[in-house]
Formats: C-alpha cells, sequence, structure tokens
C-alpha cells in the first residue's frame, strides 16, 4: 500500500459521473476497452486507489483539479494525460473547490493499449484530448438512453478514441523526448519564447527541436507553445475571476487585443464568448 494516499471514494459537492461499460457496448469491447466514462467533481472530489487491478488513462478537458501519478501530486489541466498501469497508486481531487473536467478509459488486460510500453510506468503525456472526451460524453449518453443515436454514431464514437490512444500510446509515444521540456514550459507560459529559446532549453538545435516536434505532436515549436497558452487560458477563465487583460500577461502575451486576436484564430470564437459557452455547457453536463 502506497503510504501517501490513501484508498477513498468521496464524491464532494455537486459532482456528477458517467460511464459507459463494454458489457453494453459491443465497440468497447472490441477496442480493448473495459470501460469509459467523464466526470465533473465538485468541492470535496477526491478518489483514490492504492492497488487498481486495471490499466488505465485518464485526460483533463476542463478546469483545474491535481492528480497523483508516479508517486507525486501535481496540477490536472486542460491537455495532460495521466497513464496509470495496475497495482500503481494513482488518485484525483478537487482544489480549493474549483470544478474541473476529465474522463478515463479503463483496458482490459488482453487490451493492445494495456501492453503499450507507454503503460508500463506512470507518466505524464500532454494531447489535445477535445475531440476524444466529445466522443466519452456522446458514449456515455447514448447508455443512459438521453439521447437518441444510431448505432453507427456509437462505432464512429469509438473509432475517433481509439484514433486519439493510437496516437497517445503508439505514434506520440515513440520516444516523448520534449515531454519534459513541455512541462518547463507550461509553468513559464508568460515568457516571451521563440525558437530559439525553446531549443536551448531543450537541449537540441532549432533545427533538431523542430524536427522532433514535427514527429511528436505533428506541429512546429510555436504551434505547440500556442496550444499549451491557449488551454492554459482556458483553465484561467473557468476557475479564477482574472480580466482578460491578466489571463493575457499570465499566456505570454502583450495585451489583451493580442491575446483575443490568437484565441479567435485557436478556438474559432472570442474568449468572452468562450466562456459563455462553457459555463453553459458545464452547468448542463
Amino acid at each position: 500500500m502506497n503510504k501517501d494516499i490513501r484508498e477513498t471514494n468521496m464524491l464532494g459537492i455537486g459532482t456528477r459521473q458517467f460511464t459507459r461499460s463494454s458489457n453494453d457496448c459491443r465497440a468497447l469491447m472490441a477496442a480493448g476497452i473495459e470501460h469509459a466514462g467523464f466526470g465533473n467533481p465538485g468541492k470535496g472530489y477526491y478518489s483514490a486507489r492504492t492497488n487498481p487491478s486495471v490499466h488505465h488513462i485518464a485526460a483533463c478537458y476542463a478546469g483545474a483539479g491535481e492528480v497523483y501519478c508516479g508517486g507525486t501530486w501535481s496540477p490536472f489541466i486542460p491537455g495532460m494525460v495521466v497513464c496509470q498501469p495496475k497495482a500503481h497508486a494513482h488518485a484525483a481531487r478537487s482544489v480549493n473547490g474549483k470544478p474541473f473536467s476529465f474522463f478515463w478509459i479503463f483496458f482490459t488486460d488482453d487490451s493492445r493499449y494495456a501492453k503499450s510500453s507507454m503503460l508500463q510506468n506512470p507518466q505524464r503525456l500532454t494531447s489535445d484530448s477535445i475531440a476524444a472526451a466529445g466522443a466519452v460524453r456522446e458514449l456515455c449518453w447514448k447508455g443512459m438512453g438521453r439521447q437518441n443515436v444510431p448505432i453507427k454514431i456509437e462505432h464512429a464514437c469509438v473509432e475517433l478514441i481509439t484514433s486519439w490512444l493510437d496516437e497517445l500510446l503508439f505514434d506520440k509515444g515513440v520516444s516523448g523526448r520534449l515531454e519534459p521540456l513541455w512541462r518547463k514550459v507550461i509553468s513559464q507560459l508568460d515568457r516571451d519564447w521563440d525558437t530559439e529559446s525553446l531549443a536551448e532549453l531543450a537541449g537540441v538545435s532549432p533545427t533538431h527541436l523542430r524536427r522532433i516536434c514535427a514527429d511528436e505532436t505533428k506541429a512546429s515549436p510555436m504551434k505547440k507553445l500556442t496550444h499549451l497558452r491557449m488551454e492554459h487560458a482556458k483553465t484561467l477563465m473557468t476557475i479564477t475571476d482574472m480580466k482578460m487583460d491578466e489571463v493575457a500577461y499570465r499566456t505570454g502575451y502583450a495585451n489583451m487585443f493580442a491575446f483575443s486576436a490568437a484565441f479567435k484564430r485557436y478556438a474559432g470564437v472570442s474568449p468572452s464568448r468562450w466562456k459563455e459557452l462553457y459555463n453553459a455547457e458545464t452547468s448542463e453536463a
């Protein structure tokens, strides 16, 4: 038993969780997924398992909480995915009563995902999981009978989830050489980064950084940086009362106008509109 955490499952106030089992979804069973689910933890949420019997991954897609992985606690923010092998303690909790949203996928023992090298030891990865989160939510709602979704849509959801898992655990996970770099950058998003300074922090040449980044993220270093900044901005807008100029400063933009323009290019809507849509969605979830 891990002495740092204790086995518990405290849902807290206002927490809502939804799951879909492979017992009633053949597409999940065929993919080697035991079950998938998502939750919107509220104040006081704390769930911990000291000796889990299955491999799984969990990904945050809104708000911010904390996650226990590999023996340490760390912020659980949009863009973060944790790989949790069986028999390794894991936990998640809300912080200061702030809400967050995440989803999880548990694998069968004979699943090819469970055998992935990325799931042999606990680790943290970065990935855009918004589309996969939407697919998991759709599956869960379908299982509850809340939506009359055709079976072909159910299969499409599982296909989207497995495509994301393939990239996360196989294509992207070949080396993961830039994960240490992005973890450092996340804590310094207000810095005036460019490709040269990122390369210096990574200990490689700018040309080599571009090559590795293209292999691992299918994007340039600066596009990856923009993704991290925008996802952090979403977190700040959902769990704090910061004004837009402060959010802009915290994410490395000179003023709110530059930030707003960059955010609209990234998300398709202005920051204020995105926040309205987010609040509407979470109130209905």
